[in-house]
């Protein structure tokens, strides 16, 4: 808004009050008097005063012809006028209107009243919200805590590019990754924090040992091999285990063939997930991602990203470094929440 919208808009406030006070002392005055017409005589001064372009100033500060009653609520409201004016032109932009007593004593009243309000009801919510929040916060991917307030702009990020954010990597890195224009970009902040990812990674992996779903264990040492093998700068190696941990994944963990987990886990709409199930909705969106068909037809037929089958069918084509690490994030994604799975497990028991 410019300089001069922000004054024609306080004109019009203060207008808008000076009216409101004028009618005010209109109403005390018996219909017929003399103080009746200097009232309206004023008002319609000031009307035509305003239409002719005359400052805030001026409108507020013009006696009328004859000297009204000075009855206290025209004295007051005279002086709120001039004090209005005097403000409007200190300001310019702000209005601050002095109210009078009976306005002070009404809001005092209501503040009492809203102090009443906020005890008996909006106390006991705000501690009801605050739960709520907790428990959001608490079923949210923890690497998303510091980014709150952008999960919308994460989901979206996942569907399309459908590389995993969950578990892993650091709230830095993801905010990177949003930020990039493109896939080349994106790229290239895959590749310059690699080392970090890979660190992310392992750490990851470290809360994940000991979970006793079927599957798991398996999926777990593939990761273990994979990252070993990323760090060695053997990425395309490193694609290839993760490629098979997320075999077991979803044969062993989840009893499923690739056709059926490709269309379970593709029916996820993560536009509805709450937030408990958010990150096995994002986990199950991008393996439906990594399972897309696949027909070894040539090169340009290869899917977008990472792909399960076309890695393991050795498409040259398809190994990356950007794609070996969405392969690792992917899988380490999974054997991280299998284990937070059993870890509540008796928890989901006694609520059930």
């Amino acid at each position: 808004m410019s300089e001069i919208e922000r004054e024609e808009l306080a004109e019009r406030a203060a207008w808008d009050e000076a009216v409101r006070l004028t009618a005010e002392v209109r109403e005390s005055f018996a219909a017929g008097s003399d103080e009746h017409d200097a009232a309206v005589e004023a008002e319609d001064r000031a009307q035509r005063q305003y239409e002719a372009g005359a400052t805030v100033g001026d409108m507020a500060r013009t006696p009328p012809r004859r000297d009204p009653l000075r009855s206290p609520e025209w004295v007051r409201g005279m002086e709120q006028l001039n004090e209005l004016a005097a403000q409007t032109e200190a300001l310019r932009d702000t209005l601050r209107v002095a109210l009078n007593a009976e306005a002070v004593e009404a809001l005092q009243e209501m503040a009492a009243a809203s102090a009443t309000y906020y005890d008996r009801v909006l106390r006991p919510a705000v501690g009801a919200l605050d739960r709520v929040r907790n428990a959001w916060r608490s079923d949210m991917p923890e690497n998303w805590q510091e980014l709150e307030g952008t999960e919308l702009e994460i989901i979206d990020f996942v569907k399309a590019s459908g590389l995993c954010l969950v578990w892993a990597p650091r709230p830095q890195v993801i905010r990177a990754l949003l930020d990039a224009d493109d896939e080349a970009e994106r790229a290239r902040v895959l590749a310059e924090n690699a080392d970090a990812i890979l660190d992310d990674l392992d750490a990851v992996l470290a809360a994940s040992e000991g979970c006793g779903i079927d599957g798991q264990a398996d999926a777990c040492a593939f990761a273990v091999d994979a990252l070993t093998s990323a760090r060695a700068g053997h990425f395309n190696g490193a694609q290839a285990l993760a490629a098979c941990g997320l075999a077991r994944v979803i044969h062993a963990s989840f009893g499923l063939s690739f056709g059926a987990a490709r269309d379970k886990f593709e029916k996820f709409d993560l536009e509805e997930a709450t937030m408990m199930v958010l990150k096995i909705g994002v986990l199950e969106v991008c393996t439906a991602h990594a399972l897309k068909q696949y027909r070894p037809v040539g090169a340009a037929d290869l899917p977008d990203g990472y792909n399960r089958h076309a890695t393991q069918h050795g498409e040259r084509a398809t190994f990356s470094q950007e794609n070996a690490l969405a392969a690792m994030l992917l899988l380490v994604g999974w054997v991280r929440q299998l284990k937070r799975l059993e870890e509540r497990r008796p928890q989901l028991e006694a609520a059930a």
